[in-house]
């Protein structure tokens, strides 16, 4: 797959134009790129690395021109472009979500599992969720060194991560509360503006948990298997435009002490463990590669309970930069 022939779907969203930025500055050995949009300006163009590149319509576009395949932004109406991607014998890389019938998706965080990568039967593979990769990074060494028994994730989670509306949602009614006028909900059934508002449920369904909750839920027991049954998640978005936060509650399934499990997540090498500084998502949930861990200490309910708090840049790791980690673990395992 050298000099590779690549697509990038939704190069009009914050996800695309932030993997066209990392994949510029990438060793990736790119021969061309096709920016793809549903409904491109006539004769819009992006530039990258020194070449213009012609925006292209998805619909009409013909994925045999490429091995390789991007998609970020919504996932509406998408599934049906992954599809025809993958029938024309194309290696994708989803960050939709989108529901794909007919093909078994892989789930990769490549610090975790990107070995799977090699010998897989199918082409397509997907990013989890941002919540999922700063929980799996931040647990998988202690996991691995001291086993867990249970593990409660509490997320607190920035608009970004429902895309730019709810970013612009966020901006436009915080303006117009300090204009004293009233506010206008589009995209959260309330104000997110000065709020904290719980991961909605289907009141009529009857469910416990929304289906946010139950997403983020599965893909923790997929990359941490040996505690499945023994996660609860809980999540909120927060009136904070960058940066997911997750307080972690765990029980380890050994006596250890708080320095033991320091030195471990401070040895290792998918987080950045930081001590003596007031960790926020402006301070450090902003441009940084790894997410950021804190605030380790025992918890009082119990003997072998800990807790910890993360922030990770949702944009970055938790979507761009896990992407192009899946893309380069395929460019090495099938060439």
């Amino acid at each position: 797959m050298s000099n590779l022939n690549i697509a990038i779907v939704g190069t009009d969203t914050a996800a695309g134009k932030l993997l066209l930025e990392k994949l510029e500055e990438s060793s990736m050995e790119i021969e061309v790129l096709y920016p793809l949009e549903k409904l491109p300006e006539d004769y819009s163009s992006i530039r990258f690395r020194k070449k213009t590149c012609l925006i292209e319509k998805l619909d009409d576009f013909d994925f045999t021109s490429v091995s390789l395949v991007f998609f970020t932004g919504s996932r509406k109406n998408i599934s049906e472009h992954i599809t025809r991607a993958l029938e024309s014998g194309c290696y994708v890389i989803d960050d939709t979500g989108a529901d794909v019938p007919d093909y078994d998706v892989l789930t990769v965080i490549p610090e975790i599992n990107g070995d799977e990568i090699a010998g897989c039967r199918t082409r397509l593979f997907r990013s989890p969720h941002a919540v999922t990769i700063q929980t799996a990074l931040a647990m998988n060494e202690i996991i691995s060194q001291f086993g867990l028994e249970s593990l409660d994730i509490t997320s607190f989670e920035a608009v970004s991560g429902e895309g730019q509306p709810a970013v612009t949602e966020l901006a436009n009614q915080a303006i117009s509360l300090f204009n004293t006028k009233p506010v206008v909900n589009r995209h959260f059934p309330v104000q997110i503006a000065f709020n904290t508002i719980p991961s909605m449920v289907d009141f009529e369904s009857g469910e416990s948990y929304s289906e946010h909750e139950k997403q983020i839920l599965g893909e923790i027991e997929n990359f941490l298997p040996q505690i499945s049954g023994r996660v609860c998640v809980n999540s909120f978005f927060v009136p904070v435009f960058y940066g997911h936060s997750t307080l972690l509650s765990f029980s380890t399934s050994m006596p250890v002490s708080v320095e033991e499990i320091r030195q471990v997540l401070a040895d290792s090498s998918m987080i950045s463990y930081v001590d003596r500084e007031v960790v926020t998502p402006v301070t450090h949930g902003v441009s940084r590669d790894l997410p950021v861990v804190t605030r380790l200490r025992r918890s009082t309910a119990g003997e072998n309970q800990f807790n910890l708090f993360s922030v990770i840049d949702n944009s970055l790791k938790g979507e761009v930069l896990n992407c192009i980690q899946i893309a380069e673990k395929i460019i090495e395992y099938i060439g």
